[in-house]
């Protein structure tokens, strides 16, 4: 299950990568890299339903599968684990999506992530190289692959990661594998003109377009209102910013935001769960700056090449910060991170958030501006 990766030409290839939104994007350097790599391939993808957005506009990509809204058997964003019997109904069409991969007949699959149902559906694809990260263990998924990558080192940025595991296909041959480039979503003509249509009516000068996007469905990882409030206020007052506040359709981020610019001393616009994966890119991609936490929305700002400012708290920035030059991340030293236990967050006291203030973000969101 290991060893040189066999090189004859790749026509069909699947990459399978079952993250959310934010690790789907931090995967569109490696496709790039992949195409370099075998430029006649035609490439496939499986992720995620609610990914597919992001990458449907891809050049790269041919087709793209989804398994659904997935039910998890972990505890995600603080919800009730999903049931057995809710896991079992998609068994039949797990089946099915694995049938119609098998039909493909693909020469290779390359499974980027560590997930039970990503590494069985690169065994189920039939493919005849299949190659994903070795994990630790003596039962482990490690038997579904024919071909192991070393699993990155802790603490590697997973755009890196994702990087290792292109360059662990080309040890094989000569090819030399570059540095990875900048993520990258592309936006559909119809959104952008709505984007566009939108900011000029919130826009009437050449002011500042500020994306405030301060919620996360992890409610850990959200910064104190009242301080997102000043801060966008300190924007208002001194750059004279067009600031729109932005929300996910959770209900605790939809009343998280609406506090945040209900309490702003000038009207902020909001666009609180009603817009398309498509559209909060677009409006993003038109904007000047993007502030935010550690969510999805921040890793869309960079693949669309607006600069940002991301709040850290106790999720990691050596793994999750914003990729790409121009963007900047601000945060307080997190104890939790460092020694390895239960994160702040588990107990809903994430004091390096509590200690960061608004002064610490405001100098790097005028750096920003500035420049």
């Amino acid at each position: 299950m290991s060893g040189t990766i066999a090189t004859p030409p790749v026509r069909r290839m699947l990459v399978i990568n079952m993250s959310h939104i934010g690790g789907v994007l931090l995967m569109t350097p490696a496709l790039e890299l992949l195409r370099g790599l075998y430029p006649e391939a035609e490439i496939s993808v499986l992720v995620r339903s609610e990914a597919e957005p992001v990458l449907q506009h891809h050049p790269l990509i041919s087709r793209i599968y989804t398994d659904g809204k997935i039910a998890s058997n972990q505890q995600m964003y603080r919800r009730a684990r999903a049931s057995l019997w809710e896991r079992l109904k998609q068994v039949p069409r797990g089946l099915r999506l694995a049938a119609r991969l098998r039909r493909q007949r693909f020469d290779l699959a390359v499974h980027f992530t560590h997930s039970d149902r990503g590494a069985l559906y690169t065994f189920l694809s039939g493919a005849r190289q299949r190659v994903g990260f070795r994990l630790r263990g003596i039962w482990s998924k490690n038997y579904f692959y024919t071909h192991l990558c070393p699993r990155a080192e802790r603490r590697t940025r997973k755009v890196k990661e994702n990087v290792d595991l292109v360059r662990f296909l080309a040890a094989g041959s000569a090819a030399a594998v570059p540095e990875p480039g900048a993520l990258r979503l592309h936006s559909a003509p119809a959104d952008l003109a709505w984007a566009q249509d939108q900011w000029r009516q919130w826009n009437q000068g050449a002011h500042p377009r500020v994306v405030v996007h301060p919620v996360a469905r992890l409610l850990y990882k959200c910064w104190e209102p009242g301080k997102w409030t000043a801060l966008i206020d300190r924007l208002q007052v001194e750059f004279n910013a067009t600031v729109v506040a932005t929300s996910g359709p959770e209900a605790n981020e939809i009343r998280l935001c609406e506090q945040v610019a209900r309490q702003c001393r000038r009207p902020v616009p909001t666009r609180l769960g009603d817009l398309s994966l498509g559209q909060l890119a677009a409006l993003i991609r038109e904007a000047d700056l993007f502030l935010g936490v550690d969510t999805a929305p921040m890793h869309i700002a960079a693949a669309v090449g607006t600069p940002v400012v991301a709040v850290f708290g106790p999720s990691d920035h050596r793994i999750w910060a914003p990729w790409g030059p121009g963007h900047r991340f601000v945060r307080q030293p997190c104890p939790c991170l460092e020694t390895g236990e239960e994160r702040c967050g588990a107990r809903n006291e994430a004091d390096c958030l509590k200690r960061l203030t608004v002064e610490d973000v405001y100098c790097a969101v005028k750096d920003v501006l500035q420049k």
